[in-house]
C-alpha cells in the first residue's frame, strides 16, 4: 500500500514543517524497516509539500493507514493536508 499525504502551507512554515517531519521519519525508521517515507516539495512553489509512504510488509491496512492519520493530524497545523490511499494491483497481463 501507498499512502499519500499533500500538504499546502498556510504560512512561511517550511523550516518547521520539515524538522517535523524529519522526526517522523527517523521516528518511523526506528520502528519498522519495512516503512519507508520519502518527502518532496513543488519544484515551482516551495509551500507545497508531498509525502509518500510505502509500506512493502504484511501489515495490515488498518495499521497502516494509522501512521497516516498521525502524520497527517500531527501536520495539520501547518496548513491543508489532503490523505489518500493506494492500493497495488497485478493487472493480469500474461494469464
Amino acid at each position: 500500500m501507498i499512502e499519500i499525504l499533500e500538504i499546502r502551507l498556510a504560512g512561511n512554515l517550511n523550516e518547521l514543517l520539515e524538522k517535523e517531519i524529519e522526526q517522523i521519519i527517523s521516528d518511523v525508521k526506528m520502528k519498522s524497516t519495512d516503512i519507508t517515507i520519502d518527502l518532496y516539495q513543488k519544484s515551482n512553489l516551495n509551500s507545497s509539500y508531498l509525502i509518500i509512504i510505502m509500506n512493502s510488509s504484511g501489515i495490515n491496512e488498518k495499521q497502516s493507514t494509522e501512521l497516516g492519520q498521525r502524520i497527517k493530524a500531527s501536520l495539520s497545523e501547518f496548513g491543508l493536508i489532503n490523505h489518500s490511499q493506494w492500493n497495488e494491483i497485478d493487472p493480469l497481463i500474461n494469464k
